[in-house]
């Protein structure tokens, strides 16, 4: 009689494991697999991605020179010392000097997400229309994206010399 309530007992307990925690776990297997699944597929969406990435990236290699002068031309910040400096250096490049630099306003353009535009206006003088040529062929040449919105020439004469002056309106874009 011992024996057969020593199965019992054993049956009872190994029935109750069945019926209450086994379930339990099936259920939490069963909702750890539809997790690994779901991480599973979102690996492959990324694999994806990640293949049409390498691809662009094949089809802009070469047009690398293009791409690193797009990126020169957008500053990421276009600070007052650096615009000075900018626009020091095309001046004494082309024989002009620099005369006035008005005030500057950067302003976020609208429609598009990060790109910001800095206007100012900016005066220079010269002894000659060649140096100003010059100088409109420096702003011309150079990889920063400048607007030229409005421009006013004048010249005067000083005792037998003739003066040159130019005041530009400029918008340089960054992002």
């Amino acid at each position: 009689m011992n024996d057969i309530k020593k199965i019992l007992t054993t049956y009872f307990f190994a029935v109750l494991i069945i019926l209450f925690v086994i379930p339990f776990s099936y259920q939490e297997f069963l909702t750890t697999r539809v997790s690994i699944d779901r991480g599973i597929e979102a690996l492959e969406e990324e694999g994806i991605y990640i293949e049409s990435l390498i691809q662009i990236g094949k089809k802009l290699e070469p047009h690398s020179e293009i791409l690193d002068e797009i990126s020169r031309g957008f500053p990421v910040e276009p600070s007052t010392p650096s615009m000075i400096k900018h626009f020091e250096s095309l001046v004494a490049g082309s024989g002009m000097l620099l005369s006035n630099l008005g005030p500057m306003t950067t302003t976020d353009v609208e429609g598009r997400s990060g790109l910001r535009q800095t206007s100012l206006e900016l005066g220079v003088v010269g002894n000659s229309y060649e140096a100003m040529k010059n100088f409109i062929r420096e702003i011309e040449g150079q990889g920063k994206l400048i607007s030229i919105n409005s421009a006013s020439i004048s010249m005067t004469e000083e005792e037998e010399m003739t003066r040159f002056s130019l005041t530009l309106n400029i918008t340089t874009y960054s992002y």
